[in-house]
């Protein structure tokens, strides 16, 4: 019915930006980054566990049973 508008469309480049996409080989760039994700595994922090959170609420529990009693 109505004929909308369409976005206006830009060229932009950033001031800084190389060129870079016709340097760079794609394949140094893949083992580039699997040899960056291998050397950088990710250690699961002890008090982000599930054991520990498990835990930690039945501490918390009998901590309450207890000075209940005290009362």
């Amino acid at each position: 019915m109505f004929k909308q508008r369409k976005n206006k469309r830009f060229n932009y480049n950033l001031r800084f930006q190389e060129n870079r996409k016709d340097n760079v080989n794609q394949d140094s760039l893949e083992s580039k980054w699997n040899n960056l994700k291998q050397t950088q595994k990710r250690r699961k922090h002890f008090l982000r566990g599930l054991p520990f959170l498990v835990f930690a609420l039945a501490a918390l529990i009998v901590l309450v049973l207890i000075l209940n009693s005290y009362e």
